[in-house]
Order: C-alpha cells, then sequence, then structure tokens
C-alpha cells in the first residue's frame, strides 16, 4: 500500500487536469488500487467508525473528465455518509504538489446547487466544527504532530471532496 501512496505522490508532480498518461495512471492508482489496499483494514475501519462492517464504503476520486490537482479517497458508513457532501468520514488527501499526505477527519462542507458545489453556510458550519474541535483536543494536545490545520497546495486548486 505504502507503494501506491508513493507512486501517487511523485504523480503529483506531474499534475494536469488533462487525461495525460501520468493522469490516467494516477486515476487507476486513487481510483482502484488504494482503495481496494484499504479494504483489507475493513474490520479496523468498522472498530473505530463503530459501524458494521458491511457499512464501510472507500472510494477514491481524482476527477470526472478533468482531473482535480487533489485527488482523495474516502473511508465512510454508507449510511451515514452517502455521498462527500453528507456526514462525517475519514478522507486521505494528497497536496496538490505532492509534498504531502493528510488523513482528515472530514464533515461535507457543500451543497450541490443549481448544477454546481457551493458552500454550506457558516451558520451550519461552525457548530459541527466547534463540536469536532472540542471532542479531538485531547488528542491533539496527547499528540503534537497531529494538525489542526492543513494546507493542500496551490490556492486556486479544489481542497475538499466533491462528487465527482
Amino acid at each position: 500500500m505504502l507503494d501506491i501512496i508513493k507512486t501517487i505522490i511523485d504523480l503529483q508532480a506531474e499534475w494536469s487536469s488533462d487525461n495525460t498518461p501520468a493522469m490516467q495512471e494516477r486515476g487507476g492508482l486513487v481510483r482502484n488500487s488504494l482503495p481496494i489496499a484499504l479494504r483489507r483494514f475493513t474490520p479496523q475501519f468498522s472498530t473505530i467508525l463503530d459501524i458494521s462492517e458491511a457499512d464501510i464504503g472507500i472510494v477514491g476520486r481524482d476527477g470526472s473528465g478533468r482531473k482535480t490537482a487533489i485527488p482523495w479517497v474516502r473511508i465512510f458508513s454508507q449510511e451515514r455518509s452517502p455521498n462527500p457532501q453528507t456526514g462525517w468520514y475519514i478522507v486521505l488527501l494528497f497536496h496538490s504538489e505532492g509534498e504531502k499526505l493528510y488523513l482528515c477527519i472530514s464533515h461535507g462542507s457543500t451543497d450541490w446547487i443549481d448544477g454546481e458545489f457551493k458552500p454550506k453556510p457558516a451558520s451550519e458550519i461552525a457548530p459541527l466544527m466547534h463540536w469536532a474541535s472540542t471532542l479531538l483536543e485531547p488528542f491533539f494536545k496527547s499528540y503534537p504532530d497531529l494538525k489542526s490545520k492543513i494546507s493542500l497546495g496551490g490556492v486556486d486548486k479544489v481542497a475538499h471532496p466533491q462528487a465527482d
């Protein structure tokens, strides 16, 4: 699995929104190889997320048509988070320039409105973020290497999972 992740990170240096050979390879790794490798850990995800193994979903995305600068793999409850705009989930986010890989706890922050993704109102997101921050605060104190903020690279690139 680490070889798959390393190859995805290496291919980030060749990012193009076009479906180049490098992006085709990256897409196969993100959409197929990495999710398959992660499925070995379904029992552990089931325990961590407190859901049945049958409810675990693992999906990778790198864009439909045009390739996104930030590919991702989402680990989720199919019942509680049927899409990236709904509920809490774990997501692997690849830095746009291939500098890092983040393992994040995320919540849907956009809605599909009039044919495009629009940010959810701050009044909806703020209480969720406060709740999660309060819950995770002891972990951040116990593990100082954990980060509460991430940087995914270029500011003009989409930085969160969206259905594609």
